[in-house]
């Protein structure tokens, strides 16, 4: 039976079609259950290509437990039926939710237009050793942004998200409450951007993983602009502009060296074009801004410059 899941992993789209599955209850957007038969409970997310869906009457599942549920078979019988359905078809087809972008674009619109409080963005930076620069346009302060962690409002910052060309593409949230981080659905893929905080007045431009990361490692290097990549996968494919020469790149000091996996890789990519440095605290476990709030922590550097 183990063989079964194998198979089927990631094929979960075919196979319920060719069970006669309907185009719209694999669509990803709500509808009636197959099940139960709810008129809108029902949504198909294929969550890790396991056939996943979940349902307000029912609960969540995988693929096997929606044709089980549906067909009331044995998990044994169910194995058969999908082990049929794999050797008679080449089942090639991958779920891909459809994505309404302009909604996308009309709700981050609306998120960053009640982001009118200044004040918490600077108290909130203040807390955590840093300055506010009100040149920073692309962070905003928000009262009383909705959490589906608590089922409840708390304060936050907003922090606009570009493309590499600018374009601005998603909304990053920062719940004040247990410093709980969330991204709005981006209109494209985020690959290459970043959370750009200040313009570059000079050749060099200050890279980190969070925003407060980020300002920590501006302040300490008195550098004007920085790029906040709010992911260590975001750290290695951000890009940068062309009219940076230097790039100071600051890497977290994870136990698990994730950060600092990040960071090297992408001082590996610009290293050719450009100086690098690539800086951390001597302490690990710590971020920049970690470093910024300790008495006497120190910066392990590592450049191409001798």
């Amino acid at each position: 039976m183990n063989d079964t899941r194998e198979n089927a992993h990631g094929k979960w789209v075919g196979i319920l079609k060719g069970m006669g599955f309907t185009d719209k209850q694999l669509s990803g957007e709500h509808g009636p259950c197959p099940m139960c038969e709810g008129k809108d409970r029902f949504r198909f997310t294929d969550y890790k290509g396991n056939g996943d869906y979940f349902c307000s009457g029912c609960g969540p599942g995988s693929g096997f437990d929606l044709i089980i549920q549906k067909h009331d078979w044995e998990f044994g019988y169910a194995a058969k039926k999908v082990d049929q359905i794999l050797g008679t078809k080449n089942i090639q087809e991958v779920f891909k939710p459809k994505v309404d972008v302009e909604k996308r674009r009309r709700d981050l619109n609306a998120l960053w237009q009640k982001g009118t409080n200044i004040a918490l963005v600077e108290s909130h930076l203040r807390k955590r050793g840093l300055k506010y620069n009100s040149m920073w346009k692309d962070l905003r302060g928000i009262n009383s942004m909705y959490m589906a962690k608590s089922n409840k409002v708390h304060d936050g910052m907003l922090a606009l998200v570009r493309n590499s060309q600018g374009i601005p593409i998603s909304v990053h949230r920062t719940y004040f409450v247990e410093r709980q981080r969330k991204m709005m659905p981006p209109t494209e893929s985020i690959n290459g951007g970043a959370i750009r905080i200040g313009v570059p007045a000079g050749d060099t431009l200050v890279i980190g993983e969070g925003v407060e990361t980020t300002i920590a490692g501006m302040q300490h290097y008195k550098c004007e602009a920085g790029y906040a990549c709010i992911s260590a996968h975001g750290m290695e494919t951000v890009k940068i502009p062309q009219t940076i020469e230097r790039a100071i790149i600051l890497a977290d000091h994870d136990f698990s060296f994730t950060g600092q996996k990040a960071a090297f890789t992408l001082a590996h990519r610009l290293v050719e074009k450009i100086a690098v440095t690539v800086a951390m605290s001597m302490t690990q476990g710590d971020d920049f801004n970690d470093l910024v709030n300790q008495l006497g922590g120190q910066v392990l550097e590592f450049d191409n410059e001798s």
